[in-house]
């Protein structure tokens, strides 16, 4: 009988690992719902205001930026959870966009490269197209979600509202946006420039979630002059 159970705990290791690598892990799943995840009946949202009443320029311009490129709107809630990542360049670059979904508790990763080229008289950017490519993060599945929530990618503050930030919404910087959606919540923040911005807690704390990202997945940002 002792035998048998030992056969059957071994047979069972594979599923475990398995489950683990696809699923937040306990740990993950702990931290998540205490720092993001609610319970309501309809979909409460994050968003940064640089006025009471008045929305930023950067989530101002999120609907056009995800139709352009023919994503969904996260607006609505997801499965799980999932997170859009921006890194946005000046005007004629391209831009990398990097997607961290959790569906039915497995594990999808997304980097897509969107291109652009200017118009004839060259006052305006036109969308050419974009690339995906689907792959999974060097350090492992839980061990790339666990570096994310330790750097906060679920509760740091958007940059309009930190008082030492200067140059928010600037049109011509480099600029983040980062969307996270659960079953019931939304929440877009963005950071221009955390590079410059380095000496601020926070900006830091974005800076190294974009260096964690691009290590991950073997790409570099375009660099801003």
């Amino acid at each position: 009988m002792r035998i048998k159970i030992i056969i059957i705990f071994l047979l069972s290791l594979p599923l475990l690992f398995l489950s683990c690598g696809n699923d937040l892990s306990f740990d993950n799943k702990i931290k998540f719902d205490k720092e993001f995840n609610i319970i309501s009946d309809t979909i409460v949202k994050d968003l940064p205001k640089l006025k009471p009443v008045e929305q930023s320029a950067a989530y101002s311009s999120s609907d056009l930026k995800n139709k352009r490129a023919g994503f969904s709107s996260m607006e609505n809630g997801a499965d799980s959870i999932k997170i859009r990542v921006w890194y946005l360049y000046q005007v004629g670059h391209t831009e990398h966009v990097v997607e961290i979904e959790n569906i039915n508790k497995k594990w999808v990763f997304s980097q897509y490269i969107l291109t652009f080229k200017y118009d004839q008289i060259h006052d305006s950017v036109i969308f050419v197209g974009k690339t995906v490519q689907h792959k999974n993060p060097n350090s492992g599945n839980e061990r790339f979600i666990q570096k994310l929530f330790e750097l906060e990618i679920l509760t740091l503050p958007s940059s309009e509202s930190i008082s030492d930030y200067s140059g928010a919404n600037a049109i011509e910087a480099g600029r983040v946006d980062v969307e996270i959606a659960s079953e019931n919540k939304f929440r877009f923040y963005s950071y221009d420039d955390p590079f410059r911005h380095y000496s601020n807690r926070n900006a830091k704390k974005m800076e190294d979630i974009m260096t964690l990202i691009e290590k991950e997945f073997n790409f570099k940002r375009v660099e801003i002059l």
